[in-house]
């Protein structure tokens, strides 16, 4: 159960910078984690994306190594830490995949329904903890445009994370889980911007929608409009020292005869 492939453009960006700037999801994963983070930590955030969750957590830590294989993702994390004056970011543009980084960080998040095939180069990445940030919709959640069904703007298949916990305890792996639900849907500056984000996400003419099917979808905010959503989270946590020390279950041969 893979997540649907984020395509980074121009538009794209700016569309999940814009959502982040008006909503308080990323803050509350920071706030959930908070108590693994020091003021002296060094944090490795892999698969970062545009860099919103890297920005969030810089000013409860030392520093943080933003790391995406995107050009044009990591480019805007860059742009924004100039304009912002962010000083204890870096960014590398490489696939964390097959990538060594030269130190070990005392916390290494990513966004990775795959986990337990990418456990080893995690734990070598890590001096303490493993932040493994994971989508946890309860159904496969849609939003109408009049008679059309679509998927909803942070399509995820359900299930993954019920997967990923499963194997953990199978391979007796120690875990903290924490759940969270937020808002955050999708944020546009003017109705242009919403037509542009049908059109490059699901393939809706511009212009194809009516003005009083829009007033139902979005809310008038601030200066713009505002597509309501909520992101379901889990956010498992692992100890280093956990994933080693314990042994993989073993599958009972015994058989049972009545």
């Amino acid at each position: 159960m893979q997540q649907e492939k984020i395509i980074w453009t121009d538009a794209s960006i700016r569309w999940f910078v814009e959502s982040a700037r008006h909503t308080k999801y990323y803050e509350e994963i920071v706030k959930q984690c908070s108590f693994l983070f020091r003021p002296s930590m060094q944090v490795l955030d892999l698969g970062c994306g545009a860099g919103i969750l890297s920005q969030a957590i810089a000013p409860h830590v030392g520093f943080v190594q933003a790391v995406d294989s995107c050009p044009k993702a990591v480019q805007s994390l860059f742009e924004r830490m100039m304009q912002e004056k962010i000083t204890n970011i870096s960014c590398a543009l490489v696939d964390w995949k097959t990538w060594r980084p030269t130190r070990q960080a005392d916390v290494v998040i990513v966004r990775q329904p795959d986990l337990l095939n990418q456990l080893d180069r995690l734990k070598n990445a890590t001096k303490q903890y493993i932040v493994a940030i994971f989508p946890d919709p309860k159904k496969e959640n849609r939003f109408f445009l009049g008679n059309i069904s679509l998927p909803a703007i942070n399509h995820w298949h359900p299930g993954t994370l019920q997967k990923t916990t499963q194997q953990l305890k199978e391979r007796n792996i120690p875990y903290h889980l924490i759940r969270i639900s937020s808002e955050y849907g999708q944020y546009f500056k003017q109705l242009s911007d919403f037509e542009e984000f049908l059109e490059f996400y699901y393939q809706i003419p511009i212009g194809s929608v009516s003005p009083e099917i829009q007033k139902t979808l979005l809310l008038k905010k601030e200066e713009g409009y505002y597509l309501p959503e909520k992101r379901q989270s889990g956010i498992i946590i692992i100890k280093k020292e956990d994933i080693t020390a314990y042994p993989p279950r073993q599958k009972s041969n015994i058989k049972i005869s009545l």
